[in-house]
């Protein structure tokens, strides 16, 4: 390996204008030594050969004030080419791209830990690859995976077009971060592009479910004197112009980001859908808990009138604005679900509803098999559905809930009306009981008042005539 030299430099130019450099003559002391106050300090030493095998110039550094300050990063060169097994010449090749792309980049040498990890676990010194590069390159050998972890709108401008749309929870979050960690652990071991995974060791805040609550009279009458608050106060700040009230009623905070209505909300809401074209869809996701996406997606050949069933094959998806078909969510939303008679009157209904539709429009009908279209028989789109909820709840003069919290308030009804929880489970299509109990149920306050009753009657009723005798002393 090259030794390298160090030398002085300076910038003092002879009579013709040319630099001097190392010959000027300043440089040196009339005994020779090397001059304290004249020229800068550099050094110069040899690169292994370029990739394609070519020689390539020597490493050229200067700037220092002292030679000692020359010598050692001179011998940071050598240490960082002495890394490299001497049988593995392309490695100090690697070395030696490293030097010249760090010191063009930073002005500074590698760290010859860092290099060393990276000789140690196989990993490409100059290969570097962002983590956006990746994680598409991470998706592309992804085999199983939903189009909804696979796909999203790149314009900005379409996703900030999404209104009332949720915000990034700590859950999300928290799901975010796993699946970076997967990610760059795959990274890690498998191409050894790194030697540490920082998502590994990122604190987040800890995520608790939040728990669902029902909306009390109390509740809402506090909801309420916020909410006319927040549109005085939003309206002064406005100069006194209106303001959109369906901005106002989802911005009011709630006492919980999951409540729940009342069975008499829930009756008030479908009687002000009734008169909406898309009123059996509402009541579906009322009393059987489907997702948004399963209505969406439900087709006329999955439901048995006669049989009172319907069963979950499909849903909708919306990725930004986008809407992509596909498969439920998990093996056990594929079900079947059992219709009430009202119900399977209401789907009949909504079916001569959208046979008038389809003779109105005549050949511009779209034949999409769809339960629940566009007036033209055309595929719904899920957020169109969200929107039209919230302004009827709004228009019915209800506290607000999301759609997805209707399936929370349907687990509730059965609940309440004492289907057992194996059965609640099922039709949700929950994967186990214990999710479904810990997650979905809203104890109403009438539930809970009965069973205080039951517990007390239990405790303070009559005597039971047979244990009214005689009680024996235990002192006797």
């Amino acid at each position: 390996m090259a030794e390298g030299r160090t030398f002085k430099r300076c910038s003092c130019r002879d009579s013709d204008g040319k630099e001097l450099r190392q010959k000027c003559p300043k440089l040196r002391r009339s005994d020779g030594g090397w001059s304290y106050r004249h020229g800068i300090w550099n050094y110069q030493i040899e690169l292994p050969p370029s990739p394609d095998g070519k020689r390539r110039g020597p490493l050229r550094r200067g700037g220092f004030a002292t030679q000692d300050a020359a010598k050692d990063e001179r011998g940071h060169v050598r240490d960082l080419l002495a890394l490299a097994d001497p049988r593995e010449p392309a490695t100090r090749t690697q070395i030696a791209d490293l030097i010249k792309r760090t010191l063009a980049e930073t002005d500074t040498l590698p760290d010859a830990e860092t290099v060393r990890r990276k000789i140690k676990t196989g990993q490409h010194l100059t290969h570097e690859i962002t983590v956006e590069q990746w994680l598409a390159e991470f998706l592309n050998r992804k085999r199983k995976i939903e189009e909804t972890t696979r796909r999203t709108d790149p314009d900005p401008q379409v996703r900030a077009s999404v209104k009332y749309r949720r915000s990034i929870s700590i859950a999300t979050m928290h799901r975010i971060r796993a699946t970076l960690r997967h990610a760059l652990n795959m990274a890690m071991r498998q191409d050894r592009l790194i030697d540490f995974n920082p998502a590994a060791v990122l604190e987040m805040a800890a995520h608790t479910r939040p728990k669902p609550l029902v909306w009390t009279d109390d509740r809402v009458r506090a909801w309420q004197q916020d909410y006319r608050s927040y549109r005085e106060r939003e309206k002064q700040l406005r100069g006194g112009r209106r303001v959109h009230p369906i901005d106002a009623y989802t911005s009011v905070p709630r006492p919980s980001s999951v409540m729940v209505w009342t069975p008499a909300h829930t009756r008030r809401f479908l009687k002000e859908a009734k008169a909406h074209r898309l009123f059996a869809l509402y009541q579906l996701i009322a009393l059987r808990g489907l997702r948004r996406g399963e209505a969406c997606g439900l087709r006329w050949k999955e439901i048995d009138l006669d049989g009172q069933t319907l069963t979950v094959n499909w849903q909708l998806v919306q990725l930004a604005w986008e809407v992509h078909e596909g498969t439920p969510k998990t093996d056990a939303s594929v079900r079947t679900i059992a219709l009430d008679t009202d119900t399977a009157q209401v789907l009949r209904a909504h079916r001569q509803q959208q046979l008038q539709e389809r003779l109105a429009m005549g050949e511009a009908w779209t034949d999409s098999g769809f339960v629940f279209t566009q007036s033209d028989g055309s595929r719904l789109h899920p957020q169109h559905v969200s929107d039209q909820f919230l302004w009827l709840a709004y228009l019915a003069g209800l506290p607000p809930v999301r759609l997805h919290d209707l399936r929370h308030g349907a687990a509730s009804l059965m609940l309440a009306a004492g289907v057992e929880m194996k059965v609640v489970q099922e039709t949700l299509g929950h994967t186990s009981s214990a999710f479904t109990a810990d997650t979905y149920t809203s104890v109403y306050p009438q539930v809970a008042t009965a069973a205080a009753e039951k517990t007390a009657a239990l405790l303070f009723g009559e005597e039971d005539q047979a244990s009214s005798g005689k009680l024996i002393s235990l002192r006797s």
